[in-house]
């Protein structure tokens, strides 16, 4: 039987910081999990789980993980742990303010005409649009023309493709203030 996690959404925010700190060192350097794994000395599984996120690991482990860096846990969990924790937090901010509740609320209408200017702007088809937002471009031909429903990942896909915040887009969409929840 699987006991129910208990951790609070900002310990998963920092055990998913982790692990995209451990995967990118790794990566960088060339190696495998498996490599890794035994310059370490740990246990693949359990690295492995560390590595997405799924397990925290003890001090002891974190401690064998970064002699093979050689570094310590205090230049580890400095500027570049900060700087990923931070760019976490805010998605999982945009995460909690984009539910389908407000998807619900928000004129789809607008958002077709957002689209649509900006794909005349930049010459792009609905294919490269959807690859760029990473969405399929079936949903991009149906939402233009009135088939789809406004999603969260659509909204996060027209955040990044038209490099804007969330409070940009929401202003653009003219959400109201109180909905706007962080």
């Amino acid at each position: 039987m699987r006991v129910k996690s208990t951790l609070s959404d900002h310990d998963h925010i920092h055990l998913k910081t982790l692990s995209r700190l451990l995967v990118s060192n790794r990566e960088q350097n060339g190696w495998s999990v498996a490599d890794f794994c035994k310059m370490a000395h740990i246990d693949r599984d359990s690295y492995t789980k560390v590595e997405r996120g799924e397990r925290n690991p003890t001090i002891g482990v974190l401690e064998s993980i970064l002699s093979v860096y050689g570094i310590s846990m205090h230049i580890f969990f400095s500027s570049v742990y900060q700087q990923l924790y931070n760019e976490e937090i805010t998605e999982w901010k945009i995460d909690q303010m984009l539910n389908d509740n407000l998807c619900r609320m928000i004129d789809r209408q607008k958002i077709i005409r957002m689209i649509k200017k900006f794909r005349k702007s930049r010459k792009i088809s609905q294919n490269l649009l959807a690859m760029e937002m990473g969405i399929q471009r079936n949903y991009i031909n149906n939402f233009e023309y009135g088939r789809s429903k406004v999603t969260p990942e659509l909204l996060k896909g027209i955040m990044t493709v038209m490099d804007i915040d969330i409070e940009t887009l929401l202003d653009m969409l003219e959400v109201p203030e109180n909905l706007r929840r962080f």
